[in-house]
């Protein structure tokens, strides 16, 4: 029973979408989940079995049964391809033994959520002396099993309509008093936030369950395009960190509630299921993203989109806008989805899963990929944006490269480590910080990184404002104190509230404002290698804290940023508020500053301009997309690279300029 005990503790687990992995080695890696308290995420998708017209909760009977009295060779062929690959043995026998060692006999039921998905749930629910869990089904329309996933065995609260009114309207008024962006939102975006938050009330009806009206949720929230704007998971998935539960003062029911409700939502969110067909928006069209096989037919990489069951895209996109956050500042539209893996298959949102897509190749010939066939796509081996951390001197050309796939404090050390190895005794001439497609992390990483490298402190200012209510009082009263506790250590991060209050900034409304001008600095570590020397800053699709990266490339002349113009909003600021809504106890967080240095307008409170721009044809890029970077990367970088391209441009004029 102890064995049992440990095996169901290990299916217990937070929800992650993106890949994880170990950001050292690249490898994705059970053990290395564990050791940071992630657990082990199972996501067996599209698992499928035709089980007729069955209710959900004859679904999960019969697959209960199979888990509990078969096989793994037994199970295999009620699975796609995709399910054989990630149902291993080891997994397998969890369940197995866990279902055969029942003294009781699980309850079995159907979880609503009819009002927001085609895709339903079942739950098996079990118990042991001391623990209890349930195994959470997905199961589509055709009678699919199509996701599942092991969660707390916990009742969601369950809401009648003046209760759901009642926590949407404390959330509606905590925005109102956190939340700093909406009339920049308004000018930026056409977006009333208040306008498009009483939209989203007006759907409750009071008959939705609760992840339904999770769901509901989410989406408004997502609608009003703030930064860290949403149901968040983040307070559960660091709930052992001590300065996590002194800073955001959640209760236990809450954070178990939010995750469970949050993984739930995400099982049977259709947006969640098959992406058969790749895209990737570039320069106001869709591609497709990589090269795609089905039967004989070959769809080249970088292939225009000239329809999806004969509708174009620009058709489709006008009634995907809430649901959509990478935003196109030259054409005006959201066009994709920088969170959750989702990327720029905008389809994913339609009323109903796309037949047909079709493209124009770059030859001119028109293809046509059907989703009732099989797709198989052909990513490169080791494309440029899936990289693990790296520490690189290229002696030709005197440069020491950095690879930063994310602000994980987890690699502190080893780039302290490998800068040392890697420069120490060399001639350096330039150093390149590559954060391309790093989500953020912490300020810490990158702040650390730089004073490895720094031969005089570093300094730049940001100019941030908050709304001047008492909430963002008391929470940056709590800071300071977790602040003061926890990192003694460190510089302050954040003055606020004090400097200048009371302000008015008719740039974010009309509302009355603290306003903090704070001066950082980065002070040279004792083994520094001292370094006077430009460092490049390489950005793509960048987010969260990397955003105070590149604002601080963008405030001081001895960093420069280089790259592509971020789709979504940057900028520095502190860690998001949470809050809990008292009726659901879902929990929601919201980011409290703006970034309002240099900000004339409300479009320069995004902070996505990078200084030097790298600008390429849709050949060109989809070549870069897809190039083979090598597992050192040192020749694609120095060959093949179009942002090292740049770099060497500017170096080389750097060099001419000091001869003269």
């Amino acid at each position: 029973m102890k064995k049992l005990k440990k095996d169901l503790r290990c299916l217990l687990f937070p929800v992650h979408r993106a890949i994880l992995c170990d950001t050292t080695t690249g490898k994705s890696t059970m053990k290395s989940w564990k050791k940071q308290g992630a657990g082990i995420f199972i996501a067996l998708a599209a698992m499928c079995s035709v089980w007729g017209n069955n209710s959900p909760e004859q679904i999960a009977r019969q697959a209960f049964e199979e888990f509990r009295q078969g096989s793994l060779e037994s199970i295999s062929p009620l699975c796609s391809v995709e399910v054989r690959k990630v149902l291993s043995a080891q997994v397998f026998q969890q369940l197995h033994a866990i279902f055969q060692s029942l003294q009781e006999v699980p309850e079995i039921r159907e979880i609503p959520a009819k009002r927001f998905s085609p895709i339903q749930l079942a739950s098996i629910r079990f118990r042991f002396k001391q623990d209890s869990a349930q195994l959470v089904l997905a199961i589509d329309s055709a009678g699919k099993v199509c996701n599942l996933n092991m969660l707390h065995d916990i009742e969601l609260p369950r809401l009648d309509k003046s209760r759901m009114l009642e926590d949407f309207d404390w959330m509606t008024a905590r925005l109102r008093n956190t939340f700093p962006l909406a009339e920049a939102n308004r000018e930026l975006f056409g977006l009333d936030v208040w306008k498009k938050l009483a939209e989203y009330r007006a759907r409750i009806t009071g008959e939705e369950s609760p992840v339904e009206f999770a769901a509901l949720l989410q989406e408004a929230l997502l609608a009003c395009k703030g930064n860290h704007l949403w149901l968040s998971n983040v307070p559960y998935t660091h709930r052992h960190i001590p300065a996590v539960q002194k800073l955001f003062t959640l209760t236990a029911e809450e954070l178990n509630i939010t995750h469970t409700t949050l993984v739930m939502e995400m099982l049977c969110n259709p947006a969640f299921s098959a992406r058969p067909v790749r895209l990737k928006y570039h320069a106001g069209k869709y591609y497709s993203e990589f090269k795609h096989i089905q039967g004989t037919a070959e769809l080249p990489y970088g292939s225009e989109l000239i329809g999806i069951d004969g509708r174009m895209p620009d058709e489709l996109l006008p009634a995907l806008q809430d649901k959509l956050n990478r935003f196109d500042f030259k054409r005006r539209i959201f066009y994709g989805n920088a969170f959750n893996g989702l990327g720029d298959n905008f389809y994913v949102f339609l009323d109903r899963p796309p037949r047909e897509f079709k493209f124009r190749t770059p030859a001119g010939r028109e293809i046509s990929l059907k989703t009732d066939d099989s797709i198989r796509l052909a990513p490169p081996p080791h494309p440029p944006f899936s990289s693990a951390a790296a520490v690189l001197y290229l002696p030709q050309e005197k440069l020491l490269y950095l690879r930063i796939p994310a602000m994980d404090m987890n690699t502190i050390d080893f780039y302290k480590n490998e800068i040392r190895k890697a420069g120490n005794g060399k001639e350096i001439a330039a150093v390149v910080l590559d954060v391309r497609f790093n989500p953020g992390g912490s300020d810490l990483v990158w702040r650390g990184i730089l004073s490895q490298l720094l031969e005089q402190p570093l300094t730049f200012k940001n100019t941030s404002a908050i709304l001047d209510t008492s909430e963002i009082r008391e929470y940056f009263k709590r800071r300071r104190e977790v602040h003061a506790k926890f990192y003694p250590e460190l510089p302050e991060s954040s003055s606020i509230p004090g400097q200048r209050a009371g302000q008015p900034l008719p740039l974010l409304g009309d509302g009355s404002f603290l306003v903090d001008d704070e001066t950082t600095e980065i002070t040279p570590a004792k083994d520094s290698l001292k370094l006077d020397r430009p460092i490049y800053v390489l950005v793509q699709d960048i987010y969260s804290s990397t955003g105070g990266l590149l604002a601080a490339a963008n405030r001081s002349d001895r960093l420069i940023s280089v790259g592509m113009p971020n789709p979504v909003s940057l900028g520095a600021g502190p860690d998001p508020l949470h809050l809990a809504l008292p009726n659901s106890k879902l929990i929601f967080s919201v980011e409290v500053s703006a970034d309002i240095s240099g900000c004339k307008t409300a479009g320069d409170t995004f902070h996505g301009n990078v200084e030097v721009p790298v600008e390429l044809s849709a050949i060109d890029f989809f070549e870069y997309w897809n190039s083979d970077t090598g597992t050192d990367r040192s020749g694609w970088l120095r060959h093949k690279d179009p942002f090292m391209r740049k770099v060497f441009e500017l170096m080389k004029k750097q060099n001419i300029q000091q001869r003269l």
